[in-house]
């Protein structure tokens, strides 16, 4: 570094990161001394630097780095900041030392400033790197519970909508299968409707015959839709254990075709629907029997009402 009363911007701040040796050290505070505009400069340096320091991002060593390191601070002794040796003063002429301490005098605030900051900036400096070490070992201790936390608050969290979706399942397919009967309903009315009011359907009525009250039986068929309403009155009581059974006698010369069972009440009266037979069987006529509990496969004789 040149010993003239220049000084370079980079030796300025090389002494203000305390890199320079002590001789040029004590060359930059011999021009400090008499350069108000010097010393201006330095503790702007100085306040960057300090700025930095608080705003730079801070990245952790690795792990195995980190535990030697603080190791090997551990068995090093702390170092105890020196105070700089005092450079006694150059010997001016009176009217120089005069036109100094005019200088002097207007800056010393400054230059107390910066002398403050010198002393202290080593303390300072150590008590801040013993609070990282405190701070980090307190965070590597505390890290480790945050994330076992974080990790069962997640899976709280994922098993109370895993419950919900459950739930939310189980009413779906609730109100799926109400809608589904309600359709089904919905079918079996309109094919009643239909059967009553299509204009081919075969109407038929059914009376006993030679009986004192003759009893009626009125049947609705549709064979192209598969269905049939019957309605009867006047029918004789039977025995608990027995039903009537009426029979779809078709028009093809096949087998009579089982189409319901039926019990009348007291007064004689029954009637049933059916939305379920095979479609397209043509019926040249209808019969009532007397059967079982639970009806028969083919009709047993006597047919006691018949129409066609």
């Amino acid at each position: 570094m040149s010993n003239s009363r220049h000084i370079e911007p980079e030796d300025l701040l090389l002494y203000a990161m305390q890199l320079l040796s002590a001789d040029e050290a004590a060359n930059v505070e011999l021009h400090l001394k008499h350069s108000p505009q010097l010393r201006e400069e330095l503790a702007k340096l100085q306040g960057d630097l300090a700025t930095y320091a608080y705003t730079a991002e801070m990245h952790s060593p690795p792990a195995m780095a980190r535990t030697r390191f603080i190791k090997r601070v551990s068995r090093e002794r702390k170092p105890v900041p020196m105070l700089r040796p005092i450079v006694p003063p150059l010997q001016l002429p009176q009217a120089a030392q005069q036109a100094a301490q005019v200088a002097s005098d207007s800056a010393g605030d400054t230059t107390a400033s910066i002398g403050a900051y010198q002393r202290s900036s080593g303390g300072a400096q150590l008590f801040s790197f013993e609070k990282e070490v405190e701070k980090r070992s307190l965070m590597s201790r505390v890290v480790p519970w945050v994330g076992w936390a974080a990790a069962a608050a997640l899976a709280v969290s994922t098993m109370q909508l895993y419950r919900q979706g459950e739930d939310l399942k189980s009413e779906i397919a609730l109100d799926k299968s109400q809608i589904d009967q309600v359709s089904a309903e919905a079918a079996s009315d309109r094919a009643l409707r239909d059967a009553l009011n299509d204009q081919g359907a075969m109407k038929v009525a059914l009376r006993k015959p030679l009986a004192p009250v003759t009893p009626t039986g009125r049947t609705t068929y549709s064979a192209e839709r598969g269905v049939l309403i019957f309605t009867a009155t006047g029918l004789d009581p039977i025995d608990t254990f027995k039903v009537y059974e009426l029979w779809i006698i078709p028009t093809n010369g096949g087998a009579p075709i089982p189409a319901g069972t039926f019990h009348p009440d007291a007064q004689g009266y029954a009637n049933f629907a059916l939305t379920n037979l095979p479609k397209g069987i043509e019926a040249k006529a209808f019969g009532i029997t007397i059967e079982n509990q639970g009806g028969a496969k083919t009709p047993t004789m006597p047919i006691l009402m018949l129409g066609s």
